[in-house]
């Protein structure tokens, strides 16, 4: 099943699923593992004038052209925006990561996404890290009253390997 953090966290506490991906979830009643870290960095497009730059600060962005992932897809962005008081022109706001890809490559705006989310992302594509790094924490939840059946335990053993692989 394919939800967005809302969703999961809802069919966790209601029993629809035993495990999910979640970034460290706020309800007090599930038990989260963590499975990597994923930094938050800024995407362009080549010719946007921040491409220059090597580092970012959250005020340098304050009156670009935003194409913001809905809230319900990633919280910690706007966690941090508000964290800064930093408000944002969103002028797209999608619940497609592959859509806020293109449109920012093609210099419509500019997004601050999961690292983790660039792997496939174009080539040419301009990723720009902040000079205070922001760093999400993902993971597999389950509830407190439950006990992992082996293949779960082991489901967890493996994401945690081949996360791994994302940190280097």
């Amino acid at each position: 099943m394919e939800g967005d953090y809302d969703q999961i966290e809802e069919w966790l506490h209601n029993g629809v699923v035993d495990i999910g991906f979640l970034v460290q979830p706020n309800s007090k009643h599930l038990v989260f593992d963590a499975i990597f870290n994923d930094e938050l960095v800024c995407i362009m497009a080549q010719e946007h004038p921040l491409a220059k730059e090597e580092r970012l600060s959250l005020e340098q962005l304050q009156d670009e052209r935003w194409i913001m992932p809905k809230r319900t897809i990633d919280r910690d962005v706007s966690r941090i925006l508000a964290k800064h008081k930093i408000h944002p022109n969103v002028v797209y706001e999608l619940s497609v990561d592959q859509v806020i890809l293109t449109m920012v490559n093609e210099n419509l705006g500019i997004s601050v996404v999961p690292n983790s989310l660039l792997l496939h992302a174009p080539s040419n594509l301009i990723r720009k890290k902040f000079y205070q790094a922001y760093i999400r924490q993902v993971g597999i939840a389950h509830k407190h009253s439950i006990h992992l059946s082996p293949g779960a335990l082991k489901f967890v053993e493996i994401s945690k390997y081949f996360a791994s692989f994302l940190q280097n």
